[in-house]
């Protein structure tokens, strides 16, 4: 029955570096392939929801223009920060 697979998926791993070594774990990235059902499902709930829905402003990940470099940068400047005013930031 389909909603027995609706929160079901299929993890397939992918390789980050082809040049990187194929026995490494840290060298390959996980993503799930989910039922089209549930993609279904997501895009009408956010259709209806969206204008109610916000995230963290301190999330980077999965945003639009935003990345870990953008959390990297935040990280790193705090820490300059904090450093500069004599706290012991590590």
């Amino acid at each position: 029955m389909i909603l027995d697979e609706f929160g079901h998926g299929v993890i397939i791993l992918l390789l980050k570096n082809a040049d990187g070594d194929k026995t490494t774990y840290s060298n390959y990235r996980g993503i799930t392939l989910s039922p089209v059902i549930s993609e279904i499902f997501e895009l009408v709930l956010i259709a209806l929801f969206e204008d109610h829905l916000q995230s963290n402003p301190l999330q980077f990940g999965f945003k639009h223009c935003s990345s870990t470099r953008h959390a990297l940068f935040s990280l790193k400047t705090a820490t300059e920060h904090y450093v500069k005013g004599g706290s012991n930031a590590l």
